[in-house]
């Protein structure tokens, strides 16, 4: 029973996001790729946020061109790439102050 419940308990959480939620902030734009991915990065990392990974998952996927065959980039992608970043809570901060 209690796997039950922590089973229906994920897939609650999960459910939303595979759907299509409105929790997903998503936006688009006719911009370039590497324009879009420059303004984002800074945007975020102005507003404290901290990038702390860029995984290029186009050059990933490249590699797997022969594997995957037909079903490799249907969509035509120019690029596919991603920010993973954090902010850093100030009450975690440590401040420092110089003495002379």
């Amino acid at each position: 029973m209690r796997l039950l419940i922590t089973l229906l308990a994920l897939l609650g959480f999960a459910l939303p996001a595979a759907a299509g939620s409105p929790a997903i902030y998503e936006r688009s734009a006719r911009l370039p790729a590497d324009t879009a991915y420059l303004q984002l990065y800074e945007a975020l990392e102005s507003n404290g946020f901290f990038v702390i990974f860029e995984p290029d998952m186009g050059k990933s996927l490249a590699g797997m061109a022969d594997a995957l065959g037909a079903d490799y980039n249907r969509n035509q992608l120019t690029t596919m790439r991603s920010l993973v970043f954090c902010t850093w809570p100030t009450r975690w901060a440590r401040t420092t102050t110089a003495t002379s």
